[in-house]
């Protein structure tokens, strides 16, 4: 009995010590994994919360398009015109534009047109900041800035408030010269615009302005129009993560900060899930040493290394739609179902930046990018196959005239109606819909002879004007029509001749009575 004893001592010392080392091992690759996975996680959504916040800034460029190619604003800068300005520059004007102040600025940098709308205190900030002497250095260089750049957008701040604004040349509708000024229209990140981002992403966040004495001195090697992603100041905490991210405004200066808090949701479960494990595993050595041996040799070090295996094998190949295999219903299962749920997540984010990256948020149909990794690869296949193939690019003609005479939101609502138009027209799974441009779109079409591609771009075109949308800047129409240039490919092409022969086709049909499909 007595060696009995001894090897049963020896062994149960062996197996806790052992159980003892396991579980350290096992709680150190998990959470080391989960820290991991949380940071990564964190940085992602940093990542989309900036894209969401560069959208803002994408709508007030958006806006600033209407404005800077307003005929009556381009007259009213040569000829001075009290009734725009009490109509048009008005503050009811600026609130139905969604902005907070426009300025005109003449070719020296000087504002020569300034319209604010007041905060809910009364006060003007914009204007304050034209008045006050100490500010005027700044905003003389800012200025000047903006009309040797011509157009662009910018961060800026006053030390209090951060603001959002836009600026191009005064230009009339048909967009040629020359310049009267250049125009800048702003809004100031309000609490409603930062509550609306938190409600899109469905992320914690704030934005600090940093007070004007420590705004750091202009650096005018660095040119900035949004938000920067990238060199992120992670603070870990045991149950959230501070993500933080400088905000720089033009000429390069450090004008304030962006924190958001990530609750670490993976690393909270990842160790629950190892102190049960850990408990399992004092129970079990209680029992039997001989059991122990077995339960930890069968049901635990095994399928932990199958899970290390399998953690592996993704995050080497970074394979996120693999998972991690749960064959048994306990505690390791679980911590199973975890991992897979946390894969999920990451699949889940990728997909999302992808899609993203490669849709036009407007009419869901592809985008440039999207669009041009397509072309190269349908000619590539064009010519491995030699098949048909073809290209129709599409113009809405005086897309610019009805914006002006019916409002921006309008002239998105003709760009969603007419890429239904495209999807009713074309609807095989091989052909590319995309929007290229503000008003421009392409339909690619693999494995198609010009008279079905002449065909379908027809049936697009006429699809359009049956719509019957009022437009009474078209001319003898009297409708919102499109043009479009159809070409079909050839063994030399690139896709840069590809696209530059049916642009050509597409003038040529704008130039002779538009509202036609022109092949070139």
């Amino acid at each position: 009995m007595g060696l009995r004893l001894t090897l049963i001592s020896i062994l149960s010392a062996v197996m806790i010590l052992s159980g003892l080392g396991m579980t350290w091992v096992f709680r150190h690759q998990l959470t080391a994994a989960a820290a991991a996975a949380d940071r990564s996680g964190a940085e992602k959504d940093m990542e989309r919360l900036l894209l969401a916040l560069n959208q803002q800034i994408s709508e007030i460029h958006v806006i600033l398009g209407s404005w800077s190619n307003f005929t009556s604003f381009y007259e009213h800068a040569a000829r001075p015109s009290e009734a725009f300005r009490n109509d048009d520059l008005s503050v009811a004007s600026l609130e139905a534009g969604h902005f907070d102040w426009i300025n005109l600025i003449d070719a020296q940098g000087r504002v020569v047109e300034h319209s604010e709308v007041p905060l809910p205190d009364g006060s003007t900030p914009v204007r304050r900041a034209y008045d006050d002497p100490a500010m005027a250095s700044v905003l003389d260089m800012a200025l000047r800035e903006m009309v040797r750049r011509q157009s662009g957008c910018a961060i800026l701040s006053n030390g209090s408030r951060v603001a959002i604004g836009c600026y191009q040349p005064l230009l009339p509708s048909d967009g040629t010269g020359p310049a009267r000024g250049t125009v800048l229209i702003g809004r100031w990140v309000s609490e409603a615009m930062l509550a609306k981002v938190r409600t899109q992403t469905g992320l914690q966040f704030a934005l600090q302005p940093r007070p004007q004495g420590q705004i750091e001195p202009a650096d005018s090697s660095r040119k900035v129009e949004s938000f920067q992603s990238g060199n992120f100041q992670l603070e870990e905490e045991t149950d959230r993560i501070q993500v933080q991210s400088k905000v720089w405004g033009m000429h390069g200066r450090y004008i304030a900060d962006l924190q958001m808090d990530w609750p670490r949701e993976s690393l909270q479960r990842t160790e629950a899930t190892v102190h049960l494990v850990t408990v399992a595993m004092a129970v079990l050595t209680a029992i039997t040493v001989l059991l122990l041996i077995f339960v930890c040799d069968r049901l635990i070090v095994r399928r932990l290394e199958g899970v290390r295996r399998d953690l592996g094998r993704i995050l080497e190949n970074e394979s996120w739609d693999g998972r991690v295999r749960t064959a048994r219903n306990d505690e390791l299962s679980e911590l199973s179902v975890y991992i897979n749920e946390m894969l999920d997540i990451i699949r889940e984010k990728i997909a999302l930046v992808k899609e993203q990256s490669l849709t036009d948020p407007l009419t869901s149909l592809s985008n440039r990018r999207h669009f041009d990794l397509q072309m190269d690869t349908a000619l590539v296949q064009f010519r491995r196959d030699q098949s048909a193939g073809a290209l129709v690019l599409f113009d809405i003609d005086y897309f610019k005239r009805y914006n002006d005479t019916y409002g921006h939101p309008q002239g998105d609502d003709v760009l969603v109606k007419f890429a239904q138009c495209m999807r009713q027209s074309a609807k095989r799974p091989m052909d590319v819909l995309a929007r290229v441009g503000g008003e421009e779109f392409a339909i690619l079409m693999p494995m198609t002879d010009s008279d079905g591609a002449s065909h379908c771009a027809e049936q697009v075109r006429a699809a359009m004007q049956a719509l019957g949308l009022v437009h009474a800047g078209n001319g003898e129409f009297g409708c919102v029509t499109v043009s479009a240039g159809l070409t079909m490919m050839g063994p030399e092409d690139t896709a840069e001749t590809l696209y530059s022969r049916a642009d050509r086709a597409l003038y040529a049909a704008k130039n002779s009575g538009r509202n036609k499909v022109v092949l070139g």
